[in-house]
């Protein structure tokens, strides 16, 4: 019974996050300047933030899956923090991370990577790196002697946005 209870309230959590998120992303969106003609400058400090899903398969050193068939995921929230070096140059540290369910406990696989993103034309950029992946118990899933193993690998990011 408190097994259900729990599913029902990380369901609604995440439903709630969502509805924030969708509220968010669409007062940016209507934000956007029309003109195409507005130069942008780039300098200082930067700060990213996002909202999504995704899907995510694992398997362990030995090659063995963890799961039976890949799930869905949800994200949020991804970071990234940075500086710009010149207009089209930035230094950032993302920080990705998702929540996945194993073997009926809340996980979560994320990372820490040192990147450069770099604008290629005044609206649209390209960013990679490389860094430290962390798979570990959701914070709030914690129970004793079940679920608390931490795992650290290598990870590899590369993304594009507009």
């Amino acid at each position: 019974m408190k097994s259900i209870i729990m599913k029902t309230i990380k369901k609604q959590i995440l439903l709630r996050m969502a509805c924030v998120a969708f509220a968010l992303v669409s007062s940016i969106t209507y934000a956007q300047n029309t003109n195409p003609e507005t130069s942008t400058q780039r300098d200082g400090f930067i700060i990213e933030f996002s909202v999504g899903g995704g899907l995510i398969s694992l398997e362990d050193s030995e090659g063995i899956q963890t799961f039976d068939k890949s799930q869905g995921t949800f994200v949020f929230p991804d970071l990234k923090l940075g500086y710009m070096l010149n207009e089209n140059l930035a230094i950032t540290a993302a920080m990705p991370g998702n929540i996945y369910e194993f073997q009926d406990n809340d996980r979560n696989f994320g990372g820490f990577i040192p990147s450069l993103q770099y604008w290629v034309k005044n609206r649209w950029w390209i960013h990679g790196g490389i860094g430290l992946a962390i798979d570990s118990p959701a914070l709030y899933d914690i129970k004793d002697d079940v679920n608390d193993d931490w795992n650290f690998g290598f990870a590899v990011m590369a993304s594009t946005g507009y």
